[in-house]
């Protein structure tokens, strides 16, 4: 964060991906909206930096893309979505284990990716209340350093279960968690 708690971030294609340019216009009153939520509730504020062709070079601190992909990444067919914590050289090894070295897409760390080749993802409204705007929300979430209830996130950091939490383990109380949840 720089000294006004401001975050930067843009839309940026994926290489080997279609152009999102033509939905740029849509999708920035989407993801401000989104990112309203957590200035809702966090110091923070966000400025939007514009539309690039290549998410790798990017100057933002969040980029919000699109692939059609995700072998690339190592992901499953079935992940809705990905993104990389705020941590550069957690993020610069996770890079560094799948293409080789980390210099192959720098500045990772914060950039959030949809998975277009996932008909749930891809025909998503992405207004709110929809399967898109959660998923959306809960990837800007680990773009902004939160990790699931259920896991350590990768940082030692202790789970809901560690600290005797496992009810608040729900999507009720926070967007991070997978269990839907009707109750508490």
């Amino acid at each position: 964060l720089d000294a006004d708690r401001t975050v930067t971030w843009a839309i940026a294609d994926a290489p080997g991906d279609a152009s999102l340019a033509p939905i740029a216009q849509v999708a920035v009153p989407i993801v401000n909206d989104v990112l309203a939520k957590f200035s809702d509730v966090a110091d923070i504020r966000f400025s939007f930096a514009g539309y690039f062709p290549d998410v790798r070079t990017t100057p933002a601190n969040i980029v919000v893309t699109a692939t059609e992909h995700p072998q690339w990444f190592l992901k499953p067919s079935g992940v809705f979505a990905w993104a990389f914590f705020p941590d550069e050289p957690m993020t610069d090894s996770q890079i560094a284990a799948l293409f080789g070295t980390s210099s192959a897409y720098p500045n990772a760390a914060g950039d959030v990716f949809l998975n277009f080749s996932e008909p749930s993802v891809l025909l998503s409204t992405f207004q709110p209340g929809s399967n898109g705007y959660f998923i959306l929300m809960h990837e800007l979430g680990h773009a902004l350093g939160l990790k699931h209830p259920h896991d350590d996130g990768g940082t030692g950091s202790p789970t809901f279960a560690d600290l005797g939490l496992s009810i608040a383990n729900t999507q009720l109380l926070t967007i991070m968690s997978y269990e839907e949840g009707t109750s508490i």
